[in-house]
């Protein structure tokens, strides 16, 4: 959403139109690929860098783990694609959100660009609650990220809404900024701290619960408020 919003920005500011009507489906589609190669660039050398040090963990600490089945089972993570739905093997957990974000993620860019107004006011705020509806219904929290729901992963499709959460609360950030900039400041510092506090003690002073989808909501509000920058902090 930030990069798309640059972009948007640099043509005004070159004096190009703003197309603010739906993009053709094919420059939808390409920007999404251009954004997914460039997360790639930037992400797989650290991604695969991990790999290799629990391939080495592995070899010199777990020799009762045959080195080629480990290979084997690996396969779909080396090219990032464990959370594709191809496969329920997963041998690095702390780097699953990398894949279902990615994966969400182009889906995500190629909505913003192929019907940005629509997205952020219809189709995100449907499936976020949606997607967190069926999730609390089914799995009661936000740590059960393995295993099929309909037709791809949880941790896709909790991938998914949480990019639309943030889409949706950096579209009204956006959009409200000029009018509280410079406003308000004490408001948003005493909220920017009590949002934080409270996130942090769900993260590590109470147990997974439905507190998990207060907490991915509150992120959204604070992340917008500092991104606006309209705090004291």
């Amino acid at each position: 959403m930030h990069k798309y919003y640059r972009e948007q920005e640099k043509k005004t500011q070159m004096g190009l139109s703003v197309d603010t009507k739906q993009t053709k489906g094919e420059e939808a589609a390409e920007a999404a690929l251009g954004f997914l190669k460039s997360k790639l660039a930037r992400l797989y050398p650290h991604y695969i860098f991990s790999f290799l040090v629990l391939f080495a963990y592995t070899a010199i600490f777990v020799p009762y783990e045959p080195l080629l089945v480990f290979a084997k089972n690996a396969f779909w993570e080396v090219l990032m694609l464990q959370d594709s739905g191809i496969s329920d093997v997963i041998i690095n957990p702390p780097i699953w959100y990398i894949s279902a974000m990615l994966i969400a993620g182009f889906f995500a860019y190629y909505l913003v660009n192929r019907c940005h107004k629509q997205f952020s006011y219809i189709i995100a705020p449907l499936c976020s609650i949606g997607i967190f509806c069926y999730i609390g219904h089914v799995k009661g929290d936000l740590m059960t990220i393995q295993g099929i729901s309909t037709f791809t992963t949880n941790g896709v499709l909790r991938a998914f809404a949480e990019i639309c959460i943030g889409c949706i609360f950096y579209e009204l950030y956006y959009n409200w900024k000029p009018y509280f900039e410079g406003r308000f400041r004490l408001f948003f510092t005493v909220l920017e701290i009590a949002v934080y506090g409270t996130v942090l003690y769900f993260m590590f002073g109470s147990a997974h619960s439905t507190d998990d989808f207060i907490a991915v909501v509150l992120m959204g509000i604070v992340i917008a408020s500092t991104f606006a920058g309209n705090s004291y902090l």
